[in-house]
């Protein structure tokens, strides 16, 4: 319900409420004051007839007795009068009333109101008595019918005056609250369009009222907009232009150190070339004083040309030049591969490392080289601060993501640190850089590159506890090539085929095995007894056997592999006849490699 209706409903209800106790109170009160008038006359008038008639019912003087009755009925109140005798015989009446009979009335013997339609009597029975002699009785019956028409008029007229009071009150309230609730309305208009940045006209200004003053509270406040919205501008453009400043000088800064990156790789990558050459003294006219001075210079090589590549990637990183480039990933040959190449480094620190990866999780579609320098950069922060102890790498599947955690034991942050570690050029402390090296954008390039690839980084850690460093990135499943996944599946299958070779024959099959090497799992022996150690060992889906030399025992021997076997003969050899009848599978010299490949595939 809206204000304009709720305020006329108040109104009128309150005028309601007030008009009618107002009037309720007065009419009682002359109904009051009425009847007390009534009864008061009607007392008097009692009193004074009985006083009256008591001398002349003594002497039983009848004429007296009539004459007094015919002079009371002159008043209109009066409408009869009955006196009595002791014998309860009447003696005086005169009786006029219509509505019932005598003998009814005498036989009321108390004061008593009788209702006739419209008509109110008031019968008053009065014993007459001379101190306590009983000398009579008399009746008198009162006509109020007057009084009561008055009353029922003035009721009347109360209930109209009423209607009329309420309903002037509902035309005014209701053009008093139409003409608020304008004005109201205006106004609420005029802040909605003030607040959209408008600027109306304000009326009502010139008003003295609550209204007047309302208006001018707008007019300051709009006033105080205007200036505060100048003011807004003019900071905005001027912002705005010193943000383009600072985007020109960032675009030069990272410019000049894109340029300056690769002129220093340049000749940097010839010192490193260079001094690892000459590390190495394969001439031996070089001193161990020279040799350990030129492994310096190759060292501090390297971690320059590492600090420029860090420099590098920033740069693009925040320029935004750094392209993703998703392809599907084998996460657990993925992982695997990476941590083959932090083994060693483990084994020279004696650090327990460990890879946890959940088999089921397959493969993702994300930026390859990104999330190994990623992972990169995690371990070796954990091999770097990490002295004894434990490195662990944990992979696991989480709804949409892929969920790393790299775990160590190192030497751990303190936690007012942790905030600033993810900042360029950062570490926990100095000393940290001074004791172990580094350049502090590691965790700053994880932390862009995991962003890049819808994820986000987190740390935690404890000085002299250990650090936890926990990254997901998207696994983007919906956009993996499940035909191409199908096909890397089984060429993996192939490639964890286990092959013997019994190489009687370098010349024919040195060639064969560099080049199942690339594709396969391949051992490679070069007596009966090695062959047959081995097949008794492990476990082998072929097994190429050069025929050349072997005797009648051990080619029995191998007939219980018949299966596994590709046999190798001489086209002359005299065993031809009977291992072409013992093998499926044999090729004679010289033979194609790509037969045999075939049918390993």
């Amino acid at each position: 319900m809206s204000f304009k209706y709720r305020f006329i409903i108040s109104f009128v209800l309150l005028e309601i409420f007030f008009i009618t106790l107002i009037v309720s109170i007065n009419f009682i009160a002359i109904v009051d004051s009425s009847n007390k008038l009534i009864n008061d006359n009607i007392n008097s008038k009692t009193i004074f007839l009985e006083d009256l008639v008591k001398v002349p019912l003594s002497i039983y003087d009848l004429a007296t007795l009539d004459n007094i009755i015919e002079k009371a009925q002159d008043d209109t109140i009066v409408n009869s009068i009955i006196l009595l005798n002791t014998q309860e015989k009447i003696i005086s009446s005169s009786y006029k009333f219509e509505d019932m009979n005598l003998e009814e009335l005498i036989k009321i013997k108390e004061d008593k109101t009788l209702n006739f339609k419209d008509k109110v009597y008031k019968v008053k029975h009065i014993n007459i008595k001379e101190e306590d002699t009983s000398l009579g009785s008399m009746y008198l019956v009162f006509d109020l019918s007057e009084n009561n028409q008055f009353i029922q008029s003035n009721k009347e007229k109360t209930l109209i005056i009423i209607f009329i009071e309420i309903l002037i009150s509902t035309i005014l309230s209701y053009l008093i609250g139409s003409k608020l609730t304008n004005k109201l309305t205006r106004l609420s208009n005029i802040a909605i369009d003030i607040g959209k940045n408008k600027y109306p006209k304000i009326p009502y200004t010139n008003t003295n009222d609550e209204i007047g003053s309302l208006s001018k509270s707008f007019v300051y406040m709009q006033e105080n907009l205007l200036n505060r919205t100048k003011k807004l501008k003019d900071l905005t453009n001027k912002l705005e232009s010193q943000k383009r400043e600072l985007e020109l000088a960032n675009k030069e800064k990272d410019d000049f150190l894109a340029n300056m990156s690769h002129e220093l790789k340049t000749p940097l990558n010839s010192i490193n070339v260079i001094s690892s050459v000459m590390s190495k003294n394969k001439n031996g006219n070089l001193s161990e004083k020279d040799i350990h001075n030129i492994t310096i210079v190759n060292k501090a090589g390297k971690d320059l040309l590492e600090l420029i590549n860090d420099v590098l990637d920033i740069s693009k990183l925040e320029a935004g030049e750094i392209i993703v480039n998703n392809t599907d990933i084998d996460v657990n040959s993925f992982f695997t591969e990476i941590y083959d190449g932090f083994k060693m480094q483990a084994k020279l620190k004696s650090i327990n490392f460990e890879l946890i990866c959940d088999e089921n999780i397959g493969f993702i579609h994300s930026d390859k080289l990104r999330l190994k320098q990623i992972i990169k950069n995690l371990l070796s922060n954990s091999f770097k601060f990490t002295q004894q102890g434990f490195i662990k790498v944990n992979v696991k599947k989480n709804d949409k993501f892929l969920d790393v955690r790299v775990e160590d034991t190192g030497i751990g942050i303190e936690k007012e640190k942790l905030g600033k570690i993810f900042d360029r050029f950062k570490q926990a402390d100095g000393s940290t850089t001074r004791k172990f090296g580094g350049t502090g954008l590691g965790l700053a390039i994880s932390k862009q590159l995991v962003k890049l690839l819808g994820g986000n980084i987190s740390v935690e850690s404890s000085k002299n506890v250990g650090s936890t460093f926990k990254f997901s990135i998207l696994i983007n499943e919906d956009k993996l090539n499940h035909t191409l996944i199908e096909k890397t599946k089984n060429k993996n299958i192939e490639k964890n085929r286990k092959i013997l070779v019994l190489n009687y024959d370098p010349l024919n099959l040195m060639n064969l095995i560099i080049k199942l090497k690339n594709d396969y799992i391949v051992d490679s022996v070069s007596t009966s007894k090695e062959l047959f150690t081995n097949i008794s060992k492990y476990d082998f889906d072929y097994i190429i056997v050069d025929f050349t030399n072997l005797g009648a025992v051990d080619i029995i021997k191998l007939k219980e592999h018949e299966k596994k076997i590709i046999a190798i003969i001489d086209k002359d050899s005299t065993s031809k006849n009977i291992i072409s009848t013992n093998f499926n599978s044999y090729f004679e010299k010289p033979f194609k490699e790509e037969e045999i490949r075939k049918l390993i595939s």
